[in-house]
């Protein structure tokens, strides 16, 4: 059923459920093209997204007997469904790890869908809620996770030109923030399973590289910084 506060009521997923959506995607020759040829860190394009969407949506309904949105942003298109339909959906940003487990096993970070390391990766990244806007950050992202979203960013002259302009005290335009640039890091963290991870000091550290404090990503001051920042308890996405 639908909450107009919370949104859709959401079944939780189990770890044992996301490995075996990992183990199937890989299996379709179609779809492990389309991860070989991304690799780690490359994109899928729109069609290879939606393509991607739609066998997880075929698997719920068909396997998992479930619903499942892409996105249910929009709650006039979750109202659109039925009541049977509704009463048994996953959440839309849980199911896709299965699709991230093939992106790290295509880039060789990890062996297989199927190994113990695939498990113990889900189990990392696994979180669960009951609604749309429940809490999902649960754990501090490491500094590593740090550098892999910000390498990401940093290549994008989206992100990456308005900082640089700003430097290390100049304001980046609010709606710019709001309307380009924090969707640009919302869809990098969930490029790598990072849906459940606070802590993304992503802008502070580039304002650091803009403004000549630090050389580049791999100077190893970029690390200290984003260890000095680790100590706090909230995320840092300050603007």
């Amino acid at each position: 059923m639908f909450n107009p506060d919370d949104g859709p009521v959401l079944t939780p997923t189990s770890v044992e459920e996301l490995q075996a959506l990992a183990i199937h995607l890989w299996e379709q020759p179609e779809l492990r093209s389309i991860f070989k040829h991304a690799g780690f860190r490359g994109d899928w394009s729109e069609a290879e997204q939606s393509q991607i969407d739609r066998a997880i949506e075929i698997y719920a309904r068909d396997v998992l007997g479930s619903g499942f949105f892409p996105s249910v942003e929009d709650p006039a298109v979750v109202k659109a469904k039925s009541e049977d339909y509704l009463k048994d959906l996953r959440d839309p940003l849980l199911l896709p790890l299965a699709a991230v487990v093939c992106r790290f096993v295509a880039g060789g970070k990890l062996p297989s869908p199927a190994s113990e390391e695939a498990r113990a990766f889900i189990e990392d990244r696994h979180f669960s809620r009951i609604h749309l806007y429940s809490g999902l950050r649960t754990k501090h992202a490491s500094v590593e996770e740090n550098l892999m979203v910000i390498r990401d960013l940093r290549d994008n002259p989206v992100f990456w030109e308005p900082i640089k302009k700003a430097g290390l005290h100049g304001q980046i335009d609010e709606r710019l923030w709001k309307k380009t640039m924090s969707p640009i890091a919302d869809q990098v963290t969930v490029k790598y399973g990072l849906i459940n991870r606070s802590s993304i000091h992503d802008v502070p550290l580039l304002r650091q590289i803009a403004g000549g404090n630090i050389k580049n990503l791999d100077d190893p001051e970029a690390r200290k910084f984003i260890e000095k920042l680790a100590f706090g308890t909230r995320e840092n996405r300050n603007v």
